[in-house]
C-alpha cells in the first residue's frame, strides 16, 4: 500500500515534465538467493495497465524480462498510447527468445511504439556484441516474414531501420 501511494506521488510530480521525459522502467526480474529470476504475475501486469492509464499525457516504456509476458505487454501498448517496449533484455537475452519476442512485437505492436535495442551491459566490448545478436536474429525474423509474405524485400529493411533509429524520446 505504502509502495502504491508512492508511485503515484512520484508520477503525479512528473507530470508537469511529461513533455521532456520518457519513464522508463525494467519488469519482471524479481530477486532470489542468487540470481534472479524471470516472472511476473498477471495481477501485477493489470496493476501496472492501470497505472500507466491514470497518466496519459507520461510516456513509459518497458524493458521486459519475461518472455511469457511479451504478448500481454504487446496487448498493453496497443491499447495505452503511452506505452512503448524497448529491447531485449536480461533473460529474454537468447536468440530463440529474442526471436519469439521480436516477432510478436512485429505482429502486435506498430513500429513506432518499439526501440530495437536496449542493452544493460557493464563495458563497451559486451554493448557491441549485445548489438550484433540483437541484428542477426532480428534478420533472421524479418527474412522469415518476407518468406511468409507478411513484409516485402523493401519492407523488412525499412522496418529494421525505424526499430534502429527509434529514439526514447518520441513516440
Amino acid at each position: 500500500m505504502y509502495a502504491s501511494y508512492v508511485n503515484e506521488a512520484y508520477l503525479k510530480a512528473l507530470e508537469p515534465h511529461a513533455d521532456q521525459i520518457v519513464f522508463q522502467f525494467s519488469l519482471a526480474a524479481e530477486p532470489l538467493p542468487f540470481e534472479t529470476g524471470s516472472r511476473l504475475s498477471q495481477r501485477t501486469l493489470g496493476q501496472l495497465a492501470e497505472m500507466i492509464s491514470r497518466y496519459p499525457k507520461i510516456r513509459f516504456q518497458c524493458h521486459l524480462a519475461s518472455r511469457h509476458a511479451n504478448q500481454s505487454m504487446c496487448t498493453m501498448c496497443r491499447e495505452l498510447p503511452n506505452l512503448s517496449l524497448c529491447g531485449c533484455w536480461w533473460h529474454n537475452f537468447f536468440p530463440s527468445v529474442m526471436r519469439q519476442v521480436m516477432e510478436e512485437r512485429l505482429d502486435m505492436v506498430p513500429v513506432n511504439k518499439q526501440v530495437g535495442f536496449f542493452s544493460d551491459a557493464y563495458c563497451l566490448e559486451w554493448t557491441y556484441a549485445k548489438a550484433k545478436m540483437i541484428l542477426n536474429q532480428l534478420s533472421v525474423v524479418l527474412a522469415a516474414k518476407v518468406e511468409y509474405g507478411q513484409y516485402t524485400r523493401n519492407d523488412a529493411p525499412a522496418v529494421a531501420r525505424a526499430c534502429a533509429r527509434r529514439r526514447l524520446t518520441s513516440q
